[in-house]
């Protein structure tokens, strides 16, 4: 029996709605035919029986209720130590077994002898039945129970009804739905009805329910918010943004950014779009933030480049998605209060290069920043201090323990039954920031990680109420049980000396601290700069460097395979510049910390690259490490991250007396400990060896002419490639009229330097290529005189050396250049 309410919205009018957007719907969505195509493919008899383990795996990526719930993926089909014969008879018995859809369910989730039962949730086999089913079920998960309350479709449940009599009942009371469908709106993609029914409750769950105690509601951080914001490339749509009141965002491809359930949904369809551009974290990141984590408020800082502030507002209503635009079509509605130009304090660096970043929580700087365009520093958030919590983790269901520094997990705060976790006070307090002790339950007994807390109760689509981890750290020397309740200061701790009955325990921060013993971890009140802790893409690496992205993907590809690359130019060209960058795009994260770089000169020896005796001022001698032991060493420390190491004028340095035996460690196939050696001065027993994450990019003027030839022993251990001046490209001349404001002025530079750049590159008897004036001297030049100054400084002296047995030469083309 149906309930239906009275007044309930009209199903016809909702259909002949969704008629008018159904094919737009499903083209932003193409995995409804995928998964759909996948699930069936899977469940194949023949298929099934051939299934091995990444076949199981590969299918929980296909199940829209495992997604960004990786601990219940890894249970459900990660572990290849369940006999997987199980696994695939309870499958066939699901698909194609004896008697109805109910019974079948109903065994397959009560066997408790079926591994893949035992961690398969309701979610997941509701998701299964929909996709094999599907002319006559839909899925019923959180989604279609509300779009079909507000239909006014209300089930009746036998009493004492477990899910799988409850599923039917539910897809019962949608036959009118699924008629209706058929009539109104027709088939748009192949796949059978129910799947495009379960889209239509989609539909309305995104366009016509409030949002009031959503996820993305839920998401909001409490204390109002410091934006900085690029709207277009250099800043292309402030003005349009200034006149409509608005800040708007590209990737119009995504569609309506508030129909993803998460950011990992956006990340997916991110890379399906431009799948040439790989891991989409960032992006992915800054659409979720610019639709769900902005709010009205909010403050939002308009940046030009990197080191420019050009205006600031206050963010005044919710995102959405404006179809009438030609472009840029997601937006927020804005109130700019400062339009201007203010620099970004030089000791506070750059700018983060993504299109927007929440600076937030960088309280000195953005105060700074704030104060100098001139809006209250109040404005900015203050953080109150992180709690501390004690978090149990039994290893058959999660290993915290194996889980890589960086990896997030969800945790529902609801158990298998609907009912709230045992303290569940501690899970609605906990907040963004909050560090947690991971104490992995018997047999293991010990506590092995540290975490934080990145998102505090949300709601998840599937999973419903849950909260979300970030590994920070797994401890070198894990602590036992026994050891912690021999310590003192831990004698009230209650998860120590108790049974420790339930999930997530408030501890205190003296008890958290003597928990970790040797080994602590630092609160995020004192944050690190933002540039470690942001991904960083192709996008953001090219932004600036006039170089094409083919080129700049196989210099990576070259140095990744490689391990050493050096990378060499003329005058000019901005090397050092695009080694940061290479290497920040190399690791995919703007980290410094993974950086170091040196300059080779005619006196740097072995000493001072690897290790040495140096005087002390007790007038003896020590011994100490160089600069690239040092390096090494550090990377050591976490083998699962690259680190890159640049070497400046690297052809300047005598390379055999630099490196010495370290010749031969940095070679692809002799790095990491099986090929460790003897250093010249350790002593018995000792050895060294470079770790695989280590990268070495070397630097190279090609216009050097005080060098021999590159030592044979360099080049036969690096990969080179070749930076070009870029004066002639349409980015570059972009930026030059933009910066000097004067589509004439930079025709004229361009072309004058593009006619001496010809000469120097056709007089290959004293010059070549490697000699072409580049065009990083121009970068930040704004005016003519700014420009004269460069040639009489800088340009002129060079030409003069370049041509010093010919100096009417080296006159004629510099006198050319001041006649602009």
């Amino acid at each position: 029996m149906v309930e239906r309410s009275p007044g309930s919205p009209n199903l016809s009018e909702l259909l002949q709605e969704f008629s008018l957007v159904a094919e737009a719907w499903f083209h932003e969505r193409p995995f409804v035919q995928e998964f759909h195509r996948f699930v069936k493919d899977f469940f194949r008899p023949e298929n099934l029986q051939a299934a091995e383990w990444p076949a199981f795996q590969a299918l929980a990526n296909h199940l829209h209720s495992l997604n960004s719930l990786a601990i219940a993926k890894g249970n459900a089909f990660g572990n290849p130590n369940y006999p997987i014969e199980r696994y695939r008879e309870s499958f066939r018995f699901l698909a194609h077994g004896p008697g109805t859809v109910e019974e079948r369910m109903r065994l397959f989730m009560d066997d408790n002898e079926t591994y893949a039962s035992k961690y398969l949730g309701i979610a997941v086999v509701s998701e299964f039945i929909g996709q094999l089913f599907a002319e006559q079920f839909v899925f019923m998960n959180r989604r279609d129970l509300e779009a079909a309350e507000y239909l006014g479709i209300h089930p009746s449940y036998p009493k004492g009804a477990d899910f799988p009599a409850r599923f039917v009942a539910f897809n019962a009371a949608l036959t009118l739905v699924f008629s209706k469908y058929n009539e109104v709106v027709g088939c748009h993609t192949g796949v059978p009805i129910g799947l495009e029914v379960d889209q239509f409750l989609s539909w309305i769950y995104e366009t016509k329910l409030p949002k009031e105690g959503t996820e993305t509601k839920k998401d909001l951080p409490k204390g109002q918010q410091v934006w900085v914001f690029a709207p277009g490339r250099q800043a292309k749509y402030w003005e349009e943004c200034l006149q409509d009141q608005v800040a708007v965002m590209g990737w119009d491809e995504l569609g309506p950014l508030n129909s993803y359930p998460n950011k990992e949904a956006v990340q997916s369809r991110l890379q399906e779009l431009w799948p040439s551009e790989g891991v989409q974290t960032n992006n992915a990141r800054t659409t979720w933030d610019f639709c769900h984590v902005m709010k009205d408020g909010d403050i939002v800082l308009v940046k030009k480049g990197n080191k420019k502030i050009i205006g600031a507002g206050y963010v005044r209503g919710d995102y959405r998605f404006d179809p009438s635009r030609p472009e840029y079509r997601h937006v927020r509605d804005m109130e700019w209060v400062k339009k201007g130009e203010w620099a970004v304090p030089s000791e506070d660096g750059a700018l983060a290069t993504k299109t927007l970043t929440n600076i937030t929580r960088f309280k000195d700087s953005t105060r700074k920043l704030l104060d100098t365009i001139g809006i209250q520093s109040h404005a900015v958030a203050t953080v109150a201090g992180p709690n501390h919590y004690w978090l149990n983790c039994s290893p058959d269901i999660w290993k915290v323990s194996e889980c890589l520094p960086g990896s997030e997990e969800s945790y529902t705060t609801h158990n298998d039954e609907g009912n709230k976790r045992q303290v569940y006070a501690c899970f609605k307090e906990s907040k963004p920031g909050d560090l947690v002790i991971g104490y992995e339950t018997s047999p293991v007994r010990k506590v092995t990680t540290i975490l934080e807390i990145v998102q505090g109760i949300h709601d998840h689509p599937v999973a419903g109420e849950t909260i979300t981890f970030r590994v920070l750290k797994q401890l070198k020397e894990p602590r036992s049980l026994e050891t912690l309740r021999d310590i003192k200061a831990l004698s009230d701790c209650s998860p120590v000396m108790d049974k420790r009955q339930g999930s997530l325990f408030r501890i205190t921060k003296p008890e958290y601290e003597a928990i970790l013993g040797e080994e602590p971890v630092e609160a995020p009140g004192e944050p690190e700069p933002e540039v470690a802790e942001e991904s960083y893409s192709i996008e953001e690496a090219l932004e600036g460097l006039f170089v094409s992205e083919e080129t700049f993907r196989g210099w990576l590809r070259q140095w990744a395979d490689g391990k050493n690359l050096v990378l060499q130019g003329p005058p000019g060209v901005g090397k050092t510049f695009v080694a940061r960058r290479l290497a920040y795009a190399l690791m995919e994260a703007e980290d410094p910390k993974r950086v170091a770089m040196v300059q080779f000169h005619q006196s740097y020896g072995y000493e001072d690259f690897v290790q040495g005796y140096r005087p002390t001022k007790e007038k003896g001698f020590e011994l100490r490490k160089g600069a690239f032991y040092e390096f090494c060493l550090k990377a050591k420390e976490e083998r699962n991250k690259p680190y890159v190491f640049v070497i400046d004028e690297i052809n300047r340095g005598n390379i055999s007396r630099i490196f010495g035996e370290l010749l031969m460690l940095i070679e692809k196939d002799k790095r990491g400990e099986d090929n460790a050696l003897r250093l010249a001065y350790q002593e018995e027993g000792q050895t060294f060896f470079v770790p695989e994450n280590v990268h070495i990019l070397g630097l190279m003027n090609t216009a050097d002419r005080s060098l021999a030839m590159v030592d044979y022993a360099l080049r036969r251990r690096f990969r080179f490639a070749s930076l070009k001046a870029a004066l002639d490209s349409k980015p570059f001349r972009e930026h030059l009229v933009e910066s000097c404001e004067s589509d004439d002025l930079a025709d004229r530079i361009i072309t004058r330097i593009g006619r001496l750049n010809a000469d120097i590159a056709k007089d290959v008897a004293n010059l070549g290529p490697g000699f072409c004036i580049g065009h990083s001297y121009f970068c930040k030049l704004k005016s003519r005189e700014e420009y004269l100054d460069i040639i009489g400084y800088q340009i002129a002296p060079l030409l003069r050396e370049y041509w010093f047995d010919a100096p009417k030469v080296a006159e004629g083309w510099i006198q050319d250049l001041l006649g602009i």
